[in-house]
């Protein structure tokens, strides 16, 4: 009867760990069931998300394709318009001025009006930017004759493919205008090593003026090493090179050359019209400078808004320069259009 009960006992123990295994492979087996479902759910969400990512790309291109075309088609337009209305214009002007007589000698009560004497001085501006060569469009009733793009009007920016980088120099409005009268730059000699390492021939120079209580401000004037100078590559301790010890009243003895590379043409346009003290030696007139950052980077314009004196700003590659360059071209382009003075 023990052996009995012993055989009974085992049997039951065997029964039961038979059923534990058995458990926990069907546990085993759920999980691993659980976890198949789960990646098939991240596949197939995977695939929707990149499927709409790439239909909505493809209508994104289709849209800018479709607006790109537009464009063109309405820009084409309007330059038809224009030749043709400046086509009649011309020939209205030749048929104007064969029966002008006629015309003033049969109506003699016709008074002049503001209008005849404005389309008299448009004219007249036409004539003498017509001698000159200049393209300009008749009267077509738009005043375009100091909006019409042309290289007089709007000196090409310099091609900012010739530039790899950009440097702005920061620093009062003192030490900028002893850096324009000297074509130096000045830098303490722990910054010495700046000019050596940033600035070459592919780097523009550009002048930010930091004052207490006053804008930021970026003179139009561009600049750029003087070919064949280029500053030493210095170490720690290395003795800066000084090119003039009056300049800067002998605190930045760090200095490097440097030459003026696009002017835009408004200084020019001062220098012409006058600028001269009652003692009638020449006053330099203030440069022009542009103290709105929106339209260039972002990361230069939070390098401008957190600029300090004698930390110059450094632009790395040539699209950061080139928006710059374009902000110094629409600001000169304003300050032109504004002073419409003989040039």
């Amino acid at each position: 009867d023990a052996l009995e009960v012993e055989k009974h006992e085992a049997l039951e123990v065997d029964k039961r760990a038979a059923l534990e295994v058995e458990k926990q492979a069907a546990v085993a087996r759920e999980k691993r069931e659980a976890a198949e479902r789960e990646k098939r759910h991240a596949d197939e969400t995977l695939a929707r998300h990149e499927a709409g990512e790439k239909r909505a790309q493809v209508a994104k291109e289709a849209a800018m394709k479709s607006t790109t075309e537009m464009l063109i088609e309405m820009k084409r337009q309007q330059e038809t318009k224009g030749q043709e209305r400046h086509v009649s214009g011309g020939d209205a002007g030749g048929k104007g001025s064969g029966t002008g007589a006629t015309s003033s000698s049969g109506d003699s009560k016709k008074q002049a009006t503001p209008a005849d004497a404005a389309k008299a001085v448009w004219d007249d501006h036409f004539r003498f930017w017509a001698e000159k060569n200049i393209p300009v469009e008749g009267d077509s009733g738009k005043r375009r004759l100091f909006q019409r793009s042309c290289p007089f009007w709007n000196p090409p920016v310099v091609d900012p493919g010739s530039f790899k980088n950009g440097f702005i120099y920061c620093a009062s409005s003192e030490t900028i205008d002893q850096v324009r009268q000297n074509n130096l730059l000045g830098l303490l000699p722990a910054g010495a090593h700046l000019f050596g390492k940033k600035i070459g021939p592919g780097t523009a120079i550009f002048l930010c003026r930091l004052d207490d209580h006053a804008e930021k401000k970026i003179d139009v004037d561009v600049y750029e090493m003087v070919p064949g100078e280029p500053y030493p590559h210095l170490r720690k301790g290395d003795t800066v090179r000084t090119i003039d010890r009056s300049a800067f009243h002998g605190k930045l003895p760090a200095q490097m050359k440097i030459r003026k590379i696009k002017t835009f043409g408004v200084e020019g346009i001062d220098r012409h019209r006058g600028f001269l003290v009652d003692t009638g030696a020449p006053k330099t007139p203030p440069p022009t400078s542009i103290s709105d950052f929106r339209n260039v980077s972002v990361t230069t314009e939070r390098k401008l808004r957190d600029a300090k004196p004698l930390f110059p700003i450094l632009l790395k590659n040539s699209e950061r320069v080139e928006l710059v360059l374009q902000a110094l071209h629409k600001k000169q382009t304003q300050t032109f259009r504004r002073k419409k003075g003989d040039p």
